[in-house]
């Protein structure tokens, strides 16, 4: 009997209800929050500051993007030095060190492939 107190003052204690209503919460708190960030008047204000939730936002996904972009051109131009490396000075390679090229020449491709659709 003990044990199932015990169990009871677990879960009626603030950081378990807390825990237990955001779970509950989860979706009606997950549309708020996306509709300010898709809002272009939403504002919050933290003492004498005041940000604009929206404009905030797109601002972010803006640098994101731009990132984004700067690492494809950048995984781009690496692909191809490895691709010069491979074809004009593989056979001075020792197996292991070819086998280790091909795989981050393939690896190098698959992020690419990634990246590139998230860019898109």
């Amino acid at each position: 009997m003990s044990e199932f107190i015990q169990i009871l003052q677990l879960f009626l204690s603030w950081p378990a209800a807390s825990i237990i209503g955001m779970v509950l919460m989860f979706k009606p708190i997950n549309l708020l929050l996306k509709r300010l960030a898709d809002s272009n008047t939403a504002k919050a204000k933290l003492g004498f500051v005041e940000l604009e939730i929206g404009e905030l936002t797109r601002k972010g996904k803006a640098a994101v993007d731009s990132m984004n972009s700067l690492s494809l051109v950048m995984a781009k131009t690496r692909l191809l030095e490895l691709e010069v490396t491979k074809a004009n000075f593989s056979r001075s390679f020792t197996s292991e060190e070819q086998i280790k090229l091909n795989g981050l020449i393939l690896e190098l491709r698959e992020n690419i492939d990634v990246l590139q659709k998230e860019v898109a």
